[in-house]
């Protein structure tokens, strides 16, 4: 079959030949009658002529294109299979000529016609060198000869270790063979179709499954092994070529693992202390919920991420936490009676119930003392009205009522009083102050068991908006005799916790490194206090972020710790809810600081170097302030 494709191309060169001399003579002459001076062209080298054939191996049959690459010349070759590819010219001398691979084919033979044309033959390699003469008359035909490569198959089975294995679903496999690679999807029990592959070395890889675990790897025939891994989850084989009967068998062992546990669980339990019936309900914050247990009773199990979590107790009037117990005691971190809460780690085991008990007993009541100081211009002995846990009484200036109330959270109101307004509401003694709100005169107070709480309300006349100047925190650092002389009885409040002016001028020394977020928050609010009793005007926008950061700090553990100075974090986006009304921490300081520099619009101006009120200026307007540093509740 070869020799005929050769000898019809022969035919078919020779005429193609005939009609391009005859095109060439043609062109001469017109040249010539037309007076070119073609003479005086360079004559073009002479050329050889190659052409490249593509025949199936006797026996066999197949069709498509091959292409085929020629050394110094750009681009391919294509020729379909039986037939040859048009003349191409070249120059004279040896030429190396390469066919592409195709996949599934093998170069069975390499010859060309003449026969001594064929300086070298490769193949293996697809590749011949052959030697193409000057001139058209004698071309050089070159024939590549290919052939079917035998196949072979494999097959994949998926096996579990035993019957009682409750392993199941499907497992995946990668087959990779030389550069090729495709995946293969196995039931647990069965086995893949054959798998057509070329004769040699695969291998076979089970893709990693948290579910399962690899124990064996399976060859048959066993002499088709080559090596494999349970621990990589590979074997490698050799592929012979046949039928579906002489397939290489490869079986995966694998038996069920328990996937690893991310979750844990927890129960909380409420115990009845002394005075605390069964039966009593109490709330709890967890992992984001809210959880009603009554006392005497323990919650359903509730399913958490392993880790750290902190369970809340909601304050309950009358009560307070004597005892919090957990059990494993290795999952207890750490725990705070006063504030109801405790830290928990979660084991990530979901056959172990981490379980915390809160006991509760009642408290008995504390002493509260409410007293009236004497501000600007009120007369002691003044009455004034307050409204205490619902009950109306009387206070004169400069007078303190003592009443016994329940130990907890208890608001105290004032009522307003004409020509007066509160400048000032601290509380000392053994309780705290949790919250309060000049405007309104109203103070949340935390009166403590069995102890004396006294709450401190001063009032003054009332005083045009900017009445007074500001001085910054600098200033009050610098002057640290200010700061002891404006130092009210019992110390400043912040946080909930009394300071004393060697405390405030450590946080104040603190603030202005700039090194620490919460030492900001704290000397800010300090030099707003600071200036406030220096008889500065305070706006409702400036008051809203005092109170504010009061309750952020006492919800952060006030400004004391043990008596040192409180280092708990804060960070600038934590958030503080006050009066229904969100706000970030950076906002606070940022109100707090405009204030404090002079530059709240309708606020004091800045005082002067000597804490006097600078003169207005008569040459220069003066700067335009507002409030838009006050940034509005999220």
């Amino acid at each position: 079959m070869g020799r005929d494709v050769v000898h019809r191309q022969t035919k078919r060169l020779r005429r193609l030949r005939l009609l391009v001399t005859t095109l060439a003579v043609i062109a001469v002459s017109v040249v010539g009658a037309a007076g070119t001076a073609s003479a005086t062209r360079p004559p073009s080298k002479p050329k050889g002529t190659l052409e490249i054939c593509k025949v199936a191996s006797k026996g066999q049959s197949f069709a498509g294109s091959v292409e085929f690459k020629i050394d110094g010349r750009p681009g391919t070759i294509k020729v379909m299979v039986g037939l040859c590819s048009l003349p191409i010219r070249l120059d004279p001398g040896d030429h190396t000529v390469t066919e592409v691979d195709r996949p599934g084919f093998m170069v069975e033979g390499i010859t060309t016609v003449p026969r001594d044309r064929l300086v070298t033959a490769d193949p293996a390699a697809r590749k011949a060198v052959v030697r193409v003469p000057a001139g058209d008359k004698d071309p050089t035909m070159l024939t590549f000869t290919n052939k079917l490569i035998p196949k072979g198959y494999l097959e994949i089975c998926k096996e579990k270790v035993n019957e009682k294995d409750k392993l199941d679903g499907y497992a995946d496999f990668t087959v990779k063979q030389g550069s090729t690679s495709q995946r293969v999807s196995v039931r647990v029990g069965k086995c893949s179709l054959p798998i057509q592959l070329n004769p040699g070395e695969a291998t076979i890889t089970e893709m990693a499954n948290s579910g399962a675990e690899l124990i064996g790897i399976e060859v048959e025939p066993e002499e088709r092994e080559r090596s494999q891994s349970v621990r990589d989850r590979t074997a490698t084989v050799e592929i012979i070529a046949g039928s579906r009967s002489t397939q290489t068998i490869v079986t995966f062992i694998n038996k069920k693992v328990r996937p690893k546990p991310t979750k844990g669980y927890v129960k909380i339990c409420k115990r009845a202390g002394h005075g605390v019936k069964d039966g009593t309900p109490f709330s709890f914050t967890f992992a984001g919920e809210t959880i009603e247990v009554r006392a005497g009773e323990c919650s359903s199990k509730k399913k958490v991420s392993f880790g750290r979590h902190t369970v809340t107790e909601t304050a309950v009037p009358w009560t307070q936490v004597a005892d919090i117990d957990v059990d494993p005691q290795q999952a207890h971190v750490s725990e705070s009676l006063k504030n109801g809460t405790v830290t928990i780690d979660v084991q990530a085991d979901d056959r172990v119930v981490t379980e915390v008990e809160f006991t509760n007993k009642a408290t008995p009541p504390g002493k509260l003392k409410v007293c009236k100081v004497p501000g600007t211009g009120v007369v002691p002995g003044t009455p004034f009205s307050f409204t205490v846990g619902g009950k109306q009484v009387t206070v004169p200036a400069n007078h303190c009522l003592p009443l016994t109330m329940p130990a907890g959270k208890v608001e105290i109101t004032e009522a307003p009083t004409n020509g007066l307004r509160v400048t000032d509401i601290t509380v000392v003694g053994a309780g705290g102050l949790m919250g309060a709100n000049l405007d309104t005169g109203k103070a949340l107070v935390n009166v403590a068991s069995g102890q004396i709480t006294e709450v401190l309300y001063t009032n003054s006349k009332p005083y045009k908006p900017g009445h007074g100047c500001v001085c910054h925190m600098k200033w009050f650092k610098k002057n640290p005799k200010k700061v002891k002389g404006l130092m009210p009885r019992g110390g400043l409040m912040v946080g909930g916790d009394r300071l004393t002016a060697v405390q405030a001028r450590a946080i104040l020394a603190e603030a202005a490194a700039g090194e620490d977020f919460r030492f900001e928050v704290e000397g800010e609010l300090i030099t707003a206090l600071l200036n406030q009793l220096r008889r500065a005007s305070t706006p409702t926008g400036v008051q809203t972020a005092i109170d504010a950061t009061q309750l952020l700090l006492s919800q952060t553990g006030g400004a004391l710790d043990d008596g040192d100075l409180n280092a708990t974090p804060i960070e600038w986006s934590d958030t503080v809810t006050h009066e229904g009304q969100t706000f970030k921490a950076f906002q606070l300081v940022d109100t707090l600081a405009s204030f404090n520099e002079g530059q709240w619009q309708g606020g004091p101006r800045p005082c002067d170097k000597h804490g006097k009120v600078k003169p207005k200026s008569k040459s220069k307007k003066d700067k335009p302030r507002s409030s838009s540093r006050f940034v509005r509740p999220i």
